[in-house]
């Protein structure tokens, strides 16, 4: 082997025994540089996890606030709902009371009515109807003001029904101001009366409509009818009779 050759080997040799310092620095530099790194992310990371937990505390302390805000809310609108009920309720009772007070004296007034009818029917139209009858012949067997029949759950009431000798039952139909239209009605009562009038059984029937006024027509079309018409004159009331009487077979 030359002597050049052994030279440059030799070169080599020191050449790479001086590198390996310089390589362990640079690997021990780079460690260094990557643990300062790793501290400073972890760091950062600290950091950022402090952030947070103080950020859910804030969110945490809100919701709280929002929380006892809404209850605070709600026991205010109960509150107010509750007062409201209150006085609505107390406001219908009153209404209540004012609708029973009203209906009380409805029914007070209903009952005079009735009573007053039922005096005009017994003072002025019975004895007007049991003077006729016993001009015409007939003798009075029994007297029903506001008679009241039932049977098989049906109810009706009638003016006055005045049961005579000679088989004879007369229906009266009494009217403050009759019209055609009752007269209608005691015709369909007196074809409908043998449903609750079946102890009257093969007697007859007559009807008389009395009225203290007539609606236009009305008197005549229930003298046409067959009815018996009476009309108020002064204190008692005066009977016409139709040129043919009708009568129901019972």
């Amino acid at each position: 082997m030359s002597k050049n050759i052994r030279n440059k080997k030799s070169n080599r040799r020191r050449t790479s025994r001086s590198a390996q310092p310089n390589r362990i620095r640079a690997i021990e530099e780079a460690i260094a540089k990557l643990i300062k790194q790793n501290m400073e992310t972890s760091k950062q990371i600290q950091r950022t996890s402090e952030e947070n937990n103080l950020a859910i505390q804030r969110l945490h302390k809100e919701n709280e606030l929002a929380i006892q805000r809404l209850r605070e809310e709600n026991n205010l609108a109960i509150q107010r709902f509750s007062e409201e009920s209150k006085l609505a309720i107390s406001k219908l009772s009153e209404e209540n009371r004012k609708t029973s007070e009203e209906l009380r004296l409805f029914k007070e007034s209903v009952k005079r009515i009735t009573d007053s009818w039922g005096r005009f029917v017994e003072g002025m139209v019975e004895p007007s109807v049991i003077k006729f009858l016993e001009a015409q012949g007939f003798k009075i067997l029994e007297i029903l003001p506001r008679a009241k029949f039932s049977k098989n759950g049906k109810n009706k009431e009638y003016d006055l029904i005045v049961v005579c000798n000679k088989n004879s039952v007369f229906m009266i139909s009494a009217k403050t101001h009759a019209s055609s239209k009752d007269v209608k009605e005691l015709l369909l009562d007196m074809k409908e009366f043998s449903f609750f009038g079946q102890r009257y059984e093969g007697m007859k029937l007559y009807g008389i409509i009395a009225g203290m006024s007539y609606g236009k027509g009305a008197d005549v079309f229930a003298l046409r009818s067959g009815l018996y018409v009476m009309k108020a004159s002064g204190e008692i009331m005066h009977v016409q009779t139709p040129k043919k009487v009708k009568f129901v077979s019972l």
